[in-house]
């Protein structure tokens, strides 16, 4: 369940936003910090769903700029998501096979170029 933090002050929101992203990068595995451009991953969510991505390009440390949709997304959207929230790499076979399930190729195609 997601957690909704109030602050006395924006240095005290962004000290804490840095302590997450230690954290974070505490966990990415050796796997994890080689996700590169093309790269398709699943995200295992603990909400009964998945979220399917497909990385665009490294958008600064342990960060990815990715396409990513789910059961609860099936358009898809872009964002950024850290490496280590990845479960594991997706072959292109396998990722298609989700993007046509869930109807999202239209959406993916409008957003990632080849």
């Amino acid at each position: 369940m997601p957690v909704v933090t109030a602050y006395d002050s924006v240095d005290d929101m962004m000290g804490d936003l840095r302590s997450s992203i230690k954290a974070a990068d505490s966990r990415v595995k050796e796997w994890q910090k080689k996700v590169k451009k093309g790269d398709k991953y699943l995200q295992a969510t603990g909400y009964g769903f998945d979220i399917y991505g497909e990385v665009i390009k490294k958008a600064g440390g342990n960060y990815r700029l990715v396409f990513a949709f789910s059961e609860a997304c099936p358009e898809g959207e872009l964002g950024e998501t850290h490496v280590s929230s990845m479960t594991r790499l997706m072959g292109e076979e396998e990722y298609n096979k989700c993007l046509e399930h869930h109807g999202a190729k239209p959406y993916r195609d409008r957003w990632v170029k080849k």
